[in-house]
């Protein structure tokens, strides 16, 4: 799963990881380039050997000592604003790549949300998917940068290696003990930052969850006084985030003082390999210990990408997997309809982690039909209401439209959306514009939202000034309950579908404005639209030819005098 993400994260980002790739080409050589010019100035013997070959060269003796260093000068300085200026294309390219990825990884979980069937989304968490979107892609972008981050460092440091194996081999085998040694000290760091990754989705999850939940519940929490019992669970969550980010940034920082501190003793135990042998004189040395000083900070830069793999690698397998669930239970064929034109309904059960919410239903829904779903609340209307719009599909037995020509479970649900106008009590409305909530698509006119609105008997919101951009407010809550379901009920006056489902769609309004609404849904429909709804109490305006009871997911029909 990881080398596939990999693997397509690497397509998708071709040219910057090129780029990428180029860069880390030419910086360890440039970098090499500069410590043989630091050394070419420091040895009086090599300028010597410049000068003389210069002259067997071009046969132009004027060239003075003073003029070789200040060429020697000049080059290092050219080199030396070359590689800063690569560096710094190659620290751009890779923060673009990185929010690149972060934000490709987003928008993949935020389609393959909308795209998966209802009855997966049943078992989906809304705070995970909100996690997986803001925190889950931007570890996978870090644990892909860090990738990178680690493979460029190691071609580095095994660059300088050979530089340095050429300068003094001896030393060099030395210093690589001694690295190994720190890579040894530092292993139980390592595993602890790994642990440290694991912790964190948990504890992530759960603040993100606790929170939430709380403030949903301030209402609750006011009127029974919990705020210090709310206050409290909430302090126990952010305790155990503290302990995580402590965890981390003190391994961290262990990890860099143990790398440093050994380095520093590296640098001494070089020293006296180097007086010992006697074969190295002053300049080499200073050479090698510029290079070891860039071995350094490569070597820092791969524990750092390989602490950021660790971390990130749970969290990154933790969003593949969803990613992998939510694609796999996609919905795929697509089918055509011109319209709805009946429903057959063939033993249908469902059921809500091994609850069983709707039994071996069977029945049929003609056109022109409008039907009333009675019963007590939790009896399984509103599921059953799902099931016959195809929106959920069910464990057991099939449902069909237009004479068994496809049924719901393989179909995508886009398929039948667009016949079907659904309204239910509890349908979330966000907190945007009327405008944008009547209008998402931009294709109606102020006079149509306006008469939409009529039909909806909303006339009070027209009245009001900049009504079109006033906001709804969380899940509509700037207007009254009854207002709030007649703005869930005024998107059918721009629709025609052959298929409307209300649940419990005129709740909370009183007698004569349900009434009218409802007069002015009938006339809206086409005679042969089939209208289903559920509601505790007889709904007026509309004469029902068929009413059935719900009940522990069991339908009966009622005997309708036409």
């Amino acid at each position: 799963m990881i080398f596939q993400f990999i693997k397509n994260i690497t397509w998708a980002n071709r040219k910057h990881v090129v780029y990428i790739l180029i860069l880390n080409t030419i910086v360890p050589p440039l970098e090499i380039a500069i410590l043989a010019l630091i050394y070419l100035l420091l040895s009086k013997s090599q300028i010597d050997t410049i000068k003389t070959q210069l002259l067997n060269l071009f046969e132009y003796p004027g060239l003075t000592h003073l003029q070789v260093i200040s060429v020697l000068f000049g080059l290092t300085l050219v080199t030396i604003l070359a590689w800063a200026f690569l560096k710094r294309i190659k620290a751009q390219i890779l923060t673009t790549t990185r929010y690149n990825i972060y934000e490709s990884l987003a928008a993949k979980v935020t389609e393959s949300y909308f795209e998966t069937s209802a009855n997966s989304q049943l078992h989906q968490n809304t705070e995970e998917i909100t996690n997986m979107v803001i925190r889950r892609s931007e570890s996978a972008s870090v644990y892909y940068i860090s990738l990178i981050g680690l493979v460029s460092s190691i071609f580095a440091v095994i660059l300088l290696t050979a530089t340095a194996i050429v300068s003094s081999w001896q030393i060099t085998i030395a210093a690589m003990i001694l690295a190994v040694v720190s890579v040894i000290i530092n292993y139980r760091n390592f595993r602890i930052i790994g642990v440290i990754g694991t912790e964190k989705i948990q504890v992530t999850d759960d603040l993100l969850k606790e929170l939430t939940q709380n403030i949903r519940s301030f209402i609750w929490v006011k009127f029974d006084g919990l705020e210090k019992v709310t206050s409290g669970k909430i302090k126990k969550v952010l305790h155990l985030d503290w302990e995580w980010k402590v965890n981390k940034i003190v391994t961290t920082h262990t990890v860099t003082i143990l790398s440093d501190a050994f380095s520093l003793l590296s640098l001494g135990i070089i020293a006296f390999i180097a007086i010992l042998l006697g074969t190295v004189n002053l300049e080499t040395l200073l050479l090698l210990i510029l290079i070891f000083n860039r071995l350094r900070s490569y070597a820092n830069e791969c524990q750092v990408s390989w602490v950021n793999i660790k971390e990130n690698y749970e969290s990154t397998t933790t969003l593949l997997s969803t990613l992998d669930t939510m694609t796999s239970n996609e919905r795929t064929e697509l089918f055509e309809f011109n319209r709805i034109e009946n429903i057959q309904i063939h033993n249908v059960s469902f059921s809500y982690d091994q609850t069983p919410i709707i039994n071996s239903i069977t029945t049929d829904v003609c056109e022109g039909d409008k039907i009333l779903i009675q019963g007590p609340s939790g009896q399984g209307k509103s599921t059953l209401l799902k099931l016959l719009s195809g929106y959920y599909t069910p464990d057991k037995g099939t449902i069909s439209y237009n004479n068994d020509i496809k049924t719901t479970d393989s179909l995508s649900f886009k398929s039948v959306a667009n016949h079907i106008f659904y309204a239910a009590n509890d349908m979330y409305v966000p907190n945007i514009p009327i405008r944008d909530y009547l209008d998402p698509n931009g294709t109606l006119t102020q006079e149509e939202i306006k008469s939409m609105l009529n039909n909806a008997c909303l006339t009070e919101l027209i009245t009001e000034k900049h009504w079109l951009s006033q906001t709804l407010g969380d899940d509509a809550n700037n207007f009254s309950l009854g207002q709030r379901q007649r703005i869930l009920l005024s998107r059918l006056f721009s629709r025609n579908p052959s298929l409307i489902i209300l649940d419990e769609a005129t709740t909370h309004m009183d007698h004569d404005i349900e009434t009218q609404i409802l007069a002015n849904i009938h006339n809206h429909l086409d005679s042969s639209s089939i209208l289903i709804a559920s509601s505790h109490n007889t709904l007026p305006a509309i004469k029902f030819n068929k009413i059935y009871e719900v009940s522990s997911g069991n339908l009966a029909e009622i005997t309708v005098d036409l």
